[in-house]
């Protein structure tokens, strides 16, 4: 750009407060979509979506029954996780 058309932008800006709202409306408009872009392309969500079905079973649960049929027994899947850590001889 020229210094010419520079200037009168800066001339636009300065005069029209209402060009300058807009002007940075859209900057913040590119921003958020770089970042959005840039969210999209290194978070994978696929951990959680293997547990939402899991999670409204969870929150439609009206008792400790229905709790322990969604996550099973507590103490059994510690058993079950000590066995595999710490197989019998």
């Amino acid at each position: 750009m020229t210094r010419r058309s520079l200037r009168s932008t800066a001339l636009l800006l300065a005069t029209v407060p209402w060009a300058a709202l807009i002007v940075v409306a859209l900057l913040v408009m590119v921003l958020l979509a770089a970042l959005l872009c840039i969210l999209n392309k290194t978070y994978e969500t696929r951990e959680f979506d293997n547990i939402l079905p899991q999670l409204k079973a969870l929150s439609e649960a009206k008792d400790e029954a229905d709790i322990k049929r969604i996550l099973g027994d507590p103490f059994t899947s510690l058993l079950i996780a000590f066995e595999r850590h710490c197989p019998a001889t």
